[in-house]
């Protein structure tokens, strides 16, 4: 379109002429906070040949492209619903029957009555958003339920296969995926899907340690998790994953695995950071509250291994 074109005039010809950051002159993207230009590598800055060489006009393009993408349709909600009814109405009983599925402390979720809800969980396979949807029933009014996740991208590699010729940005957003720019350093930038979903009332699953564990223990969890926790009037709710640590869906139909999921008492804003919760909170209140969260998570899942024992 030209108002895209026209914002990569404008990235560039900010960095060749040494412009000062500027706004993009769409009128359509006019006063827009997510319309101001990014952040180069110093040692790319006033060296045009470097610039280009770098692959920085490559990552520039990208953040033209996040700001010129469309506003959500009306209906970005339909395809989630449809796909995850169809799953959820046999869903559960086929994961009870291939996987031992199990799942304890389902009134906490109850207890919700439909509130707004950031449903955090660990995570240890590709399976887990598989397993976690499989808490609810198709008319929970939580469903459909949006997720945070990787950009299609960060999925072209070999260890994918096959599999990274389905992982697609329309095969993810089909079944309520967004992206999180993990690249960029402004959370509120980085999570602009996760707080718009949550900004209309809807529930979104994230993934608090950013990535797969690679022992079966626990990561630290990121910052983005307690990020949107305070800047909504959601509440987290903490959730353990067991059994799905070096699950494939191979192991998963071949009856392999027992799943068990705890679900944890609600996580309010206020029960981290107290009377602060109203004002502005720094990089490290967020680094705690993730923290925190993850230390719950932790909880519940050594009431699982006592269980078990």
């Amino acid at each position: 379109t030209p108002a895209k074109w026209q914002g990569y005039f404008y990235t560039l010809s900010s960095r060749i002429f040494k412009k000062p950051a500027a706004r993009l002159k769409s009128s359509k993207n006019r006063g827009s906070p997510d319309a101001s230009i990014g952040v180069f590598p110093k040692e790319t800055r006033g060296n045009n040949v470097a610039f280009l060489m770098s692959g920085c006009f490559t990552e520039k393009r990208r953040f033209v492209r996040i700001r010129h993408e469309a506003r959500m349709n009306r209906f970005y909600w339909l395809p989630p619903l449809i796909i995850q009814a169809i799953f959820l109405i046999p869903g559960r009983w086929v994961l009870k029957a291939l996987s031992r599925y199990e799942v304890h402390g389902f009134e906490h979720i109850r207890a919700l009555k439909g509130r707004t809800a950031i449903f955090a969980a660990n995570h240890a396979s590709e399976v887990d958003p598989v397993v976690l949807a499989g808490i609810f029933n198709p008319w929970s009014p939580h469903i459909p339920l949006f997720y945070a996740a990787d950009e299609a991208r960060l999925f072209k590699k070999k260890k994918f296969g096959w599999r990274a010729y389905i992982y697609t940005d329309t095969f993810f957003k089909m079944l309520g995926a967004h992206p999180v720019y993990v690249w960029k350093q402004n959370l509120k930038m980085a999570l602009r899907h996760q707080l718009d979903m949550l900004s209309r009332g809807r529930s979104i699953a994230i993934f608090p340690e950013g990535k797969i564990t690679k022992n079966g223990h626990l990561n630290e969890g990121k910052r983005g998790v307690a990020f949107l926790l305070h800047k909504t009037q959601a509440v987290v709710i903490p959730i353990a994953i067991s059994g799905t640590y070096g699950a494939t869906f191979q192991k998963f139909f071949l009856r392999k695995l027992h799943v068990t999921l705890t679900v944890g008492k609600p996580i309010a804003a206020e029960d981290i950071w107290g009377e602060r919760t109203h004002g502005e909170l720094t990089s490290s209140d967020y680094e705690y509250g993730a923290h925190y969260i993850m230390s719950r998570i932790n909880e519940l899942r050594a009431i699982q291994k006592t269980d078990s024992a």
